[in-house]
C-alpha cells in the first residue's frame, strides 16, 4: 500500500486522500486516532461530565431540526450552533441538579401521563400499548430507557420552571397601567406670547394686587409644619432589674391593681338554638322566644 502511494504521490485521488487526513486532524486532533476511551469530556458542570457522545448527538438532533425548518449548515455555522448545543446543554443540568437539590423528581405516572399525550405512541384506539409504545420508539431510533430518560428530564426542567413561576403575580391593573405608561403619548401645542408686548398694556396698582392678595390668600398659605424629634429608651438600660427588690415589686404592685385587672367578659362568635324541621309549631315558638331572650342579653 505504501509503495502504492509513494508511486502515485502526484495523482488526484491520493492528493484528496492525504488533504481529507490533514482537515480531520487540524479540526479534531491527533488524540481522536490514538485515545482508546471514546468517551472524551467536553465539559464539566458541577462535577458532572459532558461527554462527546452526547455532544454529537444532541448536535445531530438539534442539526435535523433546524434543516426541517428550512435553515442551511452555514447559518449553523455562522451561529455558533455547537457553542449554543453546548450552553443547553450546560443549563439543562444545572437545572437538574437544583431539581434534585430541592427534591423534585417525576413519578411513573407522571411520565406515562406525559408519554400517553403524544400521538406517535398511541395505538388506533388512541390508546398506549407495548405495541404502539414500540413502534414509536422505533421510528424515533431510540430505546425505551434513552427516551424516558429523555423525557423525564424535560419534565423535571417544567417542575422547576412551575416552581419558580408559580409564587409571582401580578397585579393586572399594575401591568395595565406600565402598558399605558410605555405606549402613551402626548400631543404638544403651545402659543408664544412675548411677555414685553403684554407688560406694555397692562397697569395695576399696589391697591389691586393687595385686593386680590386677600380674595385669594388661601393660595398663598403654607400649610402648618411641626418638627418632631423623638428619643427612643429601652426601660432596661435606664433600671436594672436587678436592683428591684421582691418587696418593691409587692408593694407597687399592691397600689396599683387596677391596671392588672380585666373586667368580666364572655366573647362569642355564634349562638345556635337547634330545632328540627319536623318539629311542631310549638317547639318553633319556643326557639323563637330563646332566641329573642338572647338578643335582649346581648
Amino acid at each position: 500500500m505504501l509503495d502504492y502511494i509513494r508511486a502515485n504521490t502526484q495523482s488526484f485521488g491520493v492528493k484528496v486522500a492525504f488533504g481529507i487526513i490533514i482537515l480531520v486532524f487540524v479540526f479534531w486532533g491527533v488524540g481522536s486516532f490514538t485515545d482508546t476511551d471514546s468517551d472524551r469530556v467536553l465539559a464539566k458542570v458541577n462535577g458532572e461530565a459532558i461527554l462527546e457522545p452526547q455532544f454529537y448527538r444532541q448536535y445531530q438532533q438539534t442539526e435535523n431540526q433546524l434543516l426541517q425548518q428550512g435553515i442551511t449548515k452555514q447559518q449553523m455555522k455562522a451561529q455558533h450552533l455547537g457553542r449554543q448545543v453546548l450552553h443547553t446543554m450546560i443549563c439543562q443540568i444545572l437545572v437538574r441538579q437544583e431539581a434534585q437539590r430541592l427534591g423534585l423528581a417525576v413519578t411513573p405516572r407522571e411520565l406515562r401521563e406525559e408519554i400517553e399525550k403524544n400521538s406517535l405512541f398511541l395505538n388506533a384506539q388512541g390508546k398506549l400499548d407495548a405495541d404502539s409504545y414500540a413502534r414509536g420508539l422505533k421510528l424515533l431510533r431510540l430505546s425505551a430507557a434513552s427516551f424516558e430518560e429523555m423525557m423525564r428530564q424535560e419534565m423535571i426542567i417544567d417542575h422547576m420552571f412551575e416552581l419558580v413561576t408559580s409564587s409571582i403575580w401580578v397585579n393586572p391593573n399594575a401591568a395595565y397601567d406600565r402598558y399605558c405608561f410605555l405606549f402613551e403619548k402626548r400631543v404638544l401645542d403651545y402659543i408664544y406670547l412675548p411677555a414685553a408686548e403684554y407688560l406694555q398694556s397692562c397697569s395695576v396698582t399696589q391697591d389691586e394686587c393687595k385686593s386680590y392678595y386677600d380674595a385669594h390668600k388661601a393660595e398663598f398659605t403654607v400649610p402648618k409644619k411641626a418638627i418632631i424629634t423623638y428619643i427612643k429608651i429601652d426601660p432596661e438600660k435606664i433600671v436594672d432589674p436587678k436592683s428591684i427588690t421582691e418587696a418593691q415589686l409587692t408593694q407597687w404592685y399592691e397600689k396599683n391593681q387596677k391596671l392588672f385587672t380585666q373586667k368580666e367578659a364572655v366573647r362569642c362568635a355564634h349562638i345556635l338554638v337547634p330545632i328540627d324541621h319536623n318539629d311542631d309549631a310549638a317547639s318553633k315558638k319556643k326557639a323563637q322566644e330563646t332566641i329573642e331572650k338572647i338578643q335582649e342579653q346581648l
